[in-house]
């Protein structure tokens, strides 16, 4: 039961920088599509 607790955290703890990685890349596709098209915004 150790390992199966061991291996469930460790892919917990992968999920934050996932999702930082997620939010950033959405970030800056947002900010690409301003500058490129400011008028829709």
């Amino acid at each position: 039961m150790r390992g199966r607790w061991r291996g469930s955290a460790e892919g917990r703890v992968m999920i934050e920088p996932l999702l930082g990685l997620v939010v950033a890349v959405c970030l800056a596709a947002y900010l690409v599509v301003t500058l490129l098209k400011p008028e829709r915004f």
